[in-house]
């Protein structure tokens, strides 16, 4: 099971890389609040134009963080390249049900095997449990795509308000 990932591609404001560096940063510091609430926008650039744009991830919400660059094109137009990565917290949450499941499902095998029948039930009602967590957890992934859309949202709301 790997983290997901998507291409991205947002036009930020400037002149130049640097500019819209610092223009990028300026227009997230403006939004920063003292205190940190989920869905907060993060943005670290680089000198480089290395960018790593996340939102602040809450109890049990995993936002996906977004790597790239800024890119001038012969326009002049600068835009953030990269990718979109889901975060790790999501993949973590299935794998751990979906082990215990087959863990629960290795232990029913074995208490049939030896005959309890008590130990059988309670193994088998506990791996259909971590099963159908999993699953539900496996359905929340889907949201993905649809969560950088948010992410992307929430950071050309950022950039065009420094315009």
């Amino acid at each position: 099971m790997l983290r997901q990932r998507l291409p991205v591609r947002i036009p930020v404001p400037g002149r130049d890389v640097p500019d819209a560096a610092a223009e990028l940063t300026a227009a997230v510091e403006r939004m920063r609040r003292p205190r940190p609430v989920r869905g907060d926008l993060r943005v670290r650039v680089r000198p480089g134009g290395e960018v790593r744009v996340r939102q602040v991830s809450g109890e049990h919400v995993y936002h996906p963080h977004v790597d790239g660059r800024l890119e001038q094109e012969d326009d002049g137009q600068v835009w953030l390249v990269g990718r979109a990565v889901e975060h790790a917290g999501e993949v973590f949450v299935v794998a751990f049900w979906g082990f215990l499941a087959l863990c629960m499902a290795l232990m029913t095998a074995v208490t049939v095997v030896d005959g309890e029948a008590l130990g059988a039930i309670v193994c088998a009602a506990g791996a259909v449990a971590f099963g159908v967590l999993t699953w539900l957890f496996q359905r929340g992934r889907r949201s993905f795509p649809d969560d950088v859309e948010e992410l992307m949202r929430v950071l050309a709301a950022a950039s065009a308000g420094s315009r």
